[in-house]
């Protein structure tokens, strides 16, 4: 009987837990699209690793291959990448703003950066650790 009662009280938690993760992931991915006023900046750079880290594991599995041709320095994409896109989003979010919108997080240098260096940690490590594991 005890045993019973602990295996429906540990159901019911753990099913709250994924409830509140969920929520939790998705609210935090919806303020990555937010204008910057009205966006919590630590739930929008959570929302972009989350994003980007499944983008990146995806487009790893359905091309598990380097994009460009293998490198000295195969990590140089975790640094360079994220760099053009923050400066690339960052203009984007002035383009916006000169045309009279509102800029959100991931038009912004931090937003690209977190962003896109979230999808090539994910492709990076799914590649060189996982998938291509000799």
């Amino acid at each position: 009987m005890t045993a019973f009662l602990l295996e429906i009280l540990l159901q019911i938690l753990a099913e709250a837990l994924a409830e509140f993760l969920l929520g939790f992931g998705f609210e935090s991915v919806a303020q990555i699209f937010r204008p910057n006023r009205k966006s919590n900046i630590y739930m929008a750079a959570f929302g972009a690793v989350l994003l980007g880290g499944i983008i990146g594991a995806l487009s790893a599995l359905i091309y598990p291959h380097q994009v460009a041709s293998p490198f000295r320095f195969p990590w140089i994409s975790l640094i360079l990448s994220p760099l053009v896109c923050g400066v690339a989003l960052e203009q984007v979010g002035a383009w916006r703003k000169r045309r009279g919108g509102e800029s959100t997080f991931l038009s912004t240098f931090l937003g690209g950066f977190v962003f896109a260096f979230s999808i090539a940690l994910a492709r990076f490590m799914l590649i060189k650790l996982v998938l291509l594991k000799p």
